[in-house]
């Protein structure tokens, strides 16, 4: 199956639910003849093995047998014979093997389709148990490593550094997980939403996550796509110096509470998280084809958290206030998230003086996830920076207050142009 395929039916399954997706109603089912004619497929055996082999829907039934409708299959398979000229009917049977492919298509094209995106278990559960385990047995102690290792880390350092449009931050303790530990290198994807637009019931900025498809928000989204060869570069890295890390895309399924609370009161909160948790299936689905199945995982926050954590994030998120931060950060920390958000976003004019509100948020945003990484993963965590090396000692201050080290991080995923960023945003 391509990748094109895929891609084909789950855009015609979107595009069949829309209408229920927007309003944050109960999908409907669909069947496979649905889904076929809209993706203009003309087999619809294809398209249900590719929903069944993949995460972004699930097929109910099972036996195409069972829901073949018998009468139409036979009469399908109707043999009949006469004599040459024309005339009446001299020999009538079934064709056995006709009526077979029959009740395997006409079934086929009945089978229901769930368009929730499927949990799989080999896949989703095998990540969330191995990293549940690091985190019972998460450490922060100095790892122990022989002359050997330790020149090999070095060696990875100075690829490392050789890649990282800035120095590498914490790059002793790089070396010691990379080399002897089972390091968790972390970035996050920002889910895809609409412009931004002002609420005045809640006086802040917001976007809605429920009028974007997941392909469009993949193809937009400028950490994905753009730099796709950085991040097999990186995947490479790892492997060549290290067997037992885990690369992990963490989708922000946090933004709509704690950025733009105002999409939860439109949309609706099932229909909003139910829209994010279809972008981060179709970002492991595409991932998994463009850099190798198993190589980077997508799980959303909520999800990698679980509900108790995750409601104390949200918690802590709440009762942070901005003027406990600052000491710890740039002075002018907030200027300059309000310059990248600006050149992120390219807001409407009107909006630019709600920026500083919409800045401070999202500096105390990234600080709670800093001080939360500790939570999950101790000091095993390598962040691979995504957004703007102007903005990277954000993720730490609540950890500096609560006595935690910075986390380590690498700049290897920013794009160049004659020795200058093109994405620094």
């Amino acid at each position: 199956m391509t990748p094109e395929l895929e891609i084909t039916i789950q855009k015609a399954i979107e595009g069949l639910v829309k209408p229920w997706s927007q309003t944050g109603i109960e999908l409907p089912m669909l069947t496979v003849k649905e889904i076929a004619r809209a993706a203009k497929i003309a087999n619809p055996l294809s398209v249900a093995r590719n929903i069944e082999r993949n995460s972004y829907a699930q097929l109910v039934d099972t036996n195409p047998k069972l829901r073949a409708p018998f009468k139409k299959s036979v009469r399908k398979a109707d043999y009949r014979s006469r004599a040459p000229g024309g005339g009446p009917i001299i020999k009538r049977r079934v064709l056995t093997a006709s009526l077979e492919r029959n009740l395997l298509m006409f079934g086929t094209e009945r089978l229901r389709v769930n368009p929730k995106p499927k949990v799989i278990q080999t896949e989703r559960e095998t990540i969330k148990t191995r990293l549940a385990k690091r985190w019972a047995t998460k450490s922060t102690d100095i790892i122990e490593i022989d002359s050997d290792r330790k020149l090999a880390s070095e060696k990875f350092i100075r690829s490392i550094g050789l890649l990282s449009v800035v120095p590498p931050e914490r790059p002793q303790r790089i070396k010691e997980l990379m080399v002897a530990g089972k390091p968790i290198v972390v970035n996050w994807i920002c889910p895809m939403g609409t412009p931004l637009s002002w609420d005045s019931k809640t006086e802040r900025l917001y976007r809605r996550y429920t009028q974007t498809t997941p392909e469009e928000g993949f193809n937009r989204d400028y950490q994905l796509l753009p730099r796709l060869s950085l991040e097999n570069n990186l995947v490479r890295q790892l492997k060549h110096f290290n067997s037992t890390w885990t690369y992990l895309k963490i989708v922000a399924d946090d933004n709509p509470f704690c950025l733009y609370p105002a999409c939860l009161r439109i949309d609706g909160r099932e229909a909003t998280v139910n829209a994010i948790a279809n972008y981060s299936s179709y970002v492991q689905t595409r991932l998994d084809s463009l850099t190798g199945k198993g190589n980077i995982w997508v799980l959303p926050w909520s999800e990698l958290l679980g509900p108790k954590l995750f409601d104390d994030y949200l918690e802590t998120y709440e009762g942070i206030k901005i003027e406990d931060l600052l000491p710890y950060l740039p002075k002018d920390i907030i200027e300059t998230e309000i310059d990248i958000l600006t050149d992120h976003t390219k807001p409407d004019p009107i909006l630019l003086p709600r920026f500083r509100r919409f800045a401070e948020d999202c500096v105390r945003y990234f600080a709670v996830e800093g001080l939360f990484l500790d939570k999950l993963f101790g000091d095993e965590v390598i962040v691979a920076w995504n957004d703007s090396t102007r903005i990277s000692a954000t993720i730490d201050p609540l950890r500096k207050i609560n006595g935690l080290a910075p986390l380590p991080k690498i700049f290897v995923l920013h794009n160049k142009k004659d020795g200058e960023l093109t994405d620094n945003y």
